[in-house]
């Protein structure tokens, strides 16, 4: 065990010296609503469904085959709702600002105070993926699109306006893994192959009176970051050491190695009971501190509890509890989740309470 360590340690500081790793952009990372209710537990999970996109080693636990004609996670803060109703119930202020008398806009702006300078933010992530054991290897493919969208309305000094940010990105992934068991029993190994296509739509304004409803609003977020397009092929390299004994996993990734914006070095461990009804997860990302986050920031731990077709999670992600659950039946997942993420690089800075629901349709 000691050696199987030392030696995925030693491989990865070796790549970091070939590579040059540098801080890890986490917005390709995929958000699965079941790896967020378990505390965002990624490296060493993925038992019951396609996570060789976060490790290719986890392609050598498909027995067969498994597939997603549709995995559709959407992701909201708490702010989006009440914010999305003002804009829609106030559309006509906002369009006819300038033709209000001075008592409607003081009345307006007096009931746009409780929305004033809070950033909304919606995550919706369509994918498609496959995967399967063949000839004693796993090989998989999976394809997403990730749309970000941000904005904010301000009272501003001489008339409403939002402000508003996202970015666009699809992402391909060609995976294979390899059980080496006649050298090292119980070690895998796995590799990734990624295209990413990143748009992003930097921080800009829109005018009260360009503004229409939240459709509307949110489109020029849209097609500003389809304006700028950035595409670059990137590796993954990854593994897992089953511990028969205690019924336990450990993995560890080298993520997007290649990829402009950096890699990251990753570790979990998996540890199961009651045939696979209960998972107990531990993850540790970014081991280098590449991006200079506080260590509860990089921590995740994870628990899945699964009861017939009930599924049961709950775990701390980054520093913040997460909650989760789930109906899921042989070809129909409904997911759920409630969870906080981090926006500085420490928890308790400033943190944004999110909602994250997931349909899967597939075997």
């Amino acid at each position: 065990m000691k050696t199987i360590v030392f030696s995925c340690i030693l491989a990865c500081l070796l790549t970091v010296c070939i590579t040059g790793i540098s801080g890890a952009d986490q917005t390709i990372a995929y958000r699965n609503t079941k790896t967020i209710g378990m505390g965002n537990t990624r490296i060493a999970g993925g038992f019951d469904y396609n996570g060789f996109i976060d490790n290719p080693a986890l392609l050598s636990r498909v027995k067969f085959i498994r597939f997603s004609v549709l995995r559709l996670p959407v992701t909201i803060n708490k702010d989006l709702w009440d914010t999305a109703k003002f804009i829609d119930d106030n559309q006509d202020n906002f369009e006819n600002y300038d033709d209000l008398s001075e008592e409607e806009k003081v009345k307006f702006l007096d009931d746009l105070k409780d929305y004033d300078g809070k950033w909304t933010r919606a995550r919706v992530s369509p994918m498609i993926d496959v995967a399967a054991s063949l000839g004693g290897y796993g090989i998989g493919f999976a394809l997403f699109q990730a749309t970000n969208a941000a904005l904010k309305i301000d009272r501003g000094v001489y008339e409403p306006r939002v402000w508003g940010e996202g970015n666009v990105y699809y992402t391909g992934v060609l995976g294979i893994a390899k059980p080496l068991s006649i050298l090292t029993p119980g070690l895998t190994i796995g590799a990734n192959l990624k295209f990413i296509q990143r748009q992003n739509a930097p921080l800009f304004h829109i005018k009260a009176t360009d503004l229409g409803n939240i459709n509307d609003t949110l489109d020029p977020i849209i097609e500003d970051a389809k304006n700028s397009k950035h595409n670059t092929f990137a590796i993954d390299l990854g593994m897992l050491y089953d511990i028969p004994f205690i019924d336990s996993e450990v993995g560890a990734t080298i993520q997007s190695i290649g990829d402009g914006k950096g890699s990251s070095i990753d570790f979990g461990f998996a540890k199961r009971f009651y045939d696979d009804d209960l998972i107990l997860l531990v993850d540790y990302i970014d081991f280098l501190d590449n991006n200079r986050e506080n260590i509860f920031r990089k921590t995740h731990f994870g628990v899945q509890y699964r009861y017939e077709y009930l599924v049961l999670r709950t775990g701390i992600n980054s520093g913040y509890p997460s909650l989760g659950a789930g109906l899921n039946f042989r070809v129909f997942d409904l997911d759920f989740a409630w969870f906080s993420e981090e926006l500085s690089n420490a928890p308790g800075v400033e943190d944004d309470t999110r909602y994250a629901l997931q349909f899967k349709f597939g075997w």
